[in-house]
């Protein structure tokens, strides 16, 4: 994708205050996103052997587009920005939906005025602001406001990577994946099938394995379950990897509970990818969701590509690995960056 990266931050007269500031582990975080995005746009939009259809792209959680880490002064691309690349370099592209939005209403401000200028100037693609649907909402309203300009029938690939567990209830993730277009025949099965939206969810599995116990109604609000409805489930998946030999497994047992709610609304397992912290603990688990025959097995073939993430396909009997890559410490990620 076209490089539009600043030295600093008053590169775009910005302020660290209206910044998503991060820990530097949130770089491989964004890194694997655009990574995704890339594939995606290569092989859908660039490598067809006929027209691409038309795609929207939805980023709810955008804020200014940039992060920012302080310790090292370090300033990269978010996720918005990194969707409007995306967007940019897609043939096809029909609609970008950019939802920045804070409770703090100057920082909302300020934070919007940062996106706006950000994605006007993006270099090599003029026509992406004109095609970008800014919205400031909270994550409930911008919700309906992105599914009610959707275009059902066609590809829409949606950035749900909130701030805290809590901002992501399951009722929006089921809202969201539930929104089918009509049905039609598949060329190759000859299966009944209809479109529905491509996820790209980040599962804050360490803030909900910190809380399982003390705060288990955050569990119960990301996976939309009273804590005596997903209990069960959960010693289930627990006893398993138990009886796999690991009895220190609450982030996998935490997977197998939403993986397993994921697969009640897609016919694919989500493909999991864990993101490690600087410290060597997994911090982010990012997962891709997808009804798309072509594009679940697209994706799962060039996971080969990826590097320093660990990488599974979900199978409720057991983690089945089908990459495992080396996640650096920070002293490697300036060979990545």
């Amino acid at each position: 994708m076209t490089n539009h990266t600043p030295n600093s931050l008053t590169d775009i007269n910005g302020d660290a205050e209206y910044y998503e500031t991060v820990g530097i582990h949130q770089k491989l975080k964004h890194k694997f996103i655009e990574l995704y995005l890339t594939i995606w746009v290569e092989n859908v939009g660039k490598r067809s052997k006929k027209s691409p259809p038309t795609v929207d792209f939805f980023d709810l959680f955008a804020a200014s587009g940039w992060a920012y880490d302080k310790p090292t002064d370090d300033t990269w691309e978010g996720s918005a920005l990194l969707a409007a690349k995306a967007f940019g370099e897609y043939p096809n592209g029909r609609r970008l939906f950019l939802n920045s939005y804070d409770d703090n209403s100057e920082k909302c401000k300020s934070q919007m005025e940062i996106l706006q200028k950000s994605v006007k100037e993006l270099d090599d693609c003029p026509h992406v602001f004109e095609k970008t649907r800014f919205v400031s909402a909270d994550i409930f309203e911008a919700t309906d406001l992105a599914l009610r300009g959707l275009n059902r029938n066609f590809p829409s690939l949606w950035i749900l990577d909130p701030y805290h567990p809590d901002q992501l209830p399951w009722k929006l993730v089921e809202k969201i994946g539930s929104t089918v277009g009509q049905s039609y025949t598949d060329k190759n099965s000859g299966k009944s099938v209809c479109k529905r939206p491509e996820l790209i969810i980040n599962l804050m599995t360490s803030i909900l394995q910190r809380n399982i116990d003390r705060k288990p109604e955050l569990f119960s609000n990301a996976v939309g379950m009273s804590v005596d409805q997903w209990r069960p489930i959960y010693n289930k998946y627990k006893q398993k990897w138990i009886d796999l030999g690991n009895d220190q497994n609450t982030r996998h047992v935490i997977l197998d509970v939403y993986a397993e709610r994921l697969s009640q609304l897609y016919k694919h397992p989500p493909i999991i990818a864990e993101v490690n912290a600087a410290e060597g603990g997994v911090v982010y688990t990012m997962l891709l969701v997808t009804d798309s025959d072509a594009g679940y097995h697209m994706m799962m073939k060039k996971m080969a590509e990826w590097r320093d993430y660990k990488i599974y396909k979900w199978k409720p009997e057991a983690e089945v690995s089908t990459f495992k890559k080396r996640n650096p410490d920070q002293s490697d990620l300036k060979k990545w960056f």
